[in-house]
């Protein structure tokens, strides 16, 4: 009878050892996707605060642009206002263009070269 138990016992122990076995296996794999998500989402959320940082930027800075214009516009209003207007549109013409020359450069893909006049 004690034979008969312990051979019934069988296909329970063969699951119990091959459950075992899978965790031991695949216990690592789980941690390495658990760390991997945690990097994820802490590159999301600092990717993120890069972004709103960069949008506060470009709203200060354009701000202060705006304010040395009006600065550089009423000192010299009674003296030289066509002059002091026409710097300025300059200024801002020079400093658009530098912008549009970065962005196409950053736009370009990394192995992207130009090719060579002939």
């Amino acid at each position: 009878m004690e034979e008969h138990e312990r051979m019934g016992r069988w296909p329970e122990l063969l699951q119990q050892g091959a459950q075992w076995l899978a965790g031991a296996a695949l216990g690592p794999l789980r941690d390495r996707l658990d760390a991997l998500l945690a990097a994820y989402r802490r590159e999301v959320r600092r990717a993120a605060a890069t972004y709103v940082l960069c949008q506060l930027l470009v709203v200060l800075l354009s701000a202060v642009v705006g304010l040395v214009a009006l600065t550089v516009m009423l000192a010299f209003w009674s003296s030289h206002r066509v002059l002091a207007a026409a710097l300025l549109a300059a200024a801002f013409l020079l400093i658009a263009a530098v912008c549009a020359l970065a962005v196409g450069r950053l736009s370009r893909p990394r192995g992207a070269q130009r090719e060579a006049p002939r």
